[in-house]
């Protein structure tokens, strides 16, 4: 069974560099057609909403998805990884707050663009 790892395990744990790397093998993968991301879905129960993504990621051995809800002036975030490979496929092998994660995530985004797409020996953006 996953355990669930909490904000302030992310934060001890979580650096820029490889989640740039990360990001950059699953784009590739993305535009390769070998993974898959699927849009946000929405439901509205009163007062609430809740956001659901999934994707793939082959490379990583896993699939997953994110959701978040909100309600009563809050957003609660949930990351669930679950083993694509060998005996434990299909098992959850993660479960992470996600709110720290995601916003390394953009950061990664940013990041990577910057790298991609600044012209070679680019000292200031």
């Amino acid at each position: 069974m996953a355990t669930l790892l909490r904000e302030a395990d992310v934060e001890r744990v979580i650096k820029m560099e490889p989640v740039i790397e990360a990001l950059a093998d699953a784009m590739r993968e993305l535009g390769e057609g070998i993974a898959e991301n699927i849009p946000r879905r929405r439901v509205y129960p009163p007062g609430n909403v809740l956001n659901v993504m999934f994707a793939s990621y082959p490379g990583s051995g896993y699939y997953g998805l994110k959701s978040y809800s909100i309600g009563g002036g809050k957003v609660r975030f949930l990351v669930a990884l679950y083993r694509q490979d060998g005996e434990e496929a299909g098992n959850i092998d993660g479960l992470i707050e996600g709110n720290l994660l995601g916003a390394y995530r953009t950061g990664a985004a940013s990041g990577l663009a910057a790298r991609e797409l600044a012209p070679r020996g680019a000292v200031e953006v």
